[in-house]
């Protein structure tokens, strides 16, 4: 059951089919109940939830065009360089159980990997040795 957290007279019957495949298809600990925001600057809409690292691991993917129909070759997320302190640090930390939240992705309803992640943190994603421990972690 998707719910909306603001007011539309709009029609939305394909918000609530998007929001019930990606629930199906991602399983969120919150089960098909997903609360449905609007980013009054934007219009976007969005939901926040809680998958597996292992979901995003098998339908997720960084190699996202930043502006799809202007520029589709530009990518959002840039090499990693996997000897700089910071992305060290990360690994540590998720050796150590710490949970990475807050990644902003865009769900793409048939695509083979159609959970687009847009945010610099996917480099989690490249690493073999973290990602064995967060797989079976929850991810938010």
């Amino acid at each position: 059951m998707t719910a909306f957290a603001f007011e539309t007279e709009d029609d939305t019957s394909t918000l609530e089919a998007l929001a019930e495949s990606f629930a199906k298809l991602m399983k969120p600990t919150e089960g098909g109940k997903l609360l449905l925001f609007r980013d009054e600057c934007t219009g976007a809409i969005y939901t926040e939830c809680h998958i597996l690292g292992s979901m995003i691991k098998q339908f997720g993917t960084d190699d996202v065009p930043l502006d799809p129909d202007g520029s589709a070759d530009y990518r959002a997320n840039r090499n990693l360089v996997d000897d700089h302190a910071a992305f060290t640090q990360m690994q540590n930390d998720a050796l150590k159980g710490r949970s990475f939240s807050n990644l902003v992705c865009e769900f793409v309803e048939g695509d083979a990997k159609p959970l687009r992640l847009s945010e610099a943190n996917t480099g989690l994603m490249r690493s073999s040795a973290p990602l064995k421990k967060v797989l079976t972690t929850l991810t938010g």
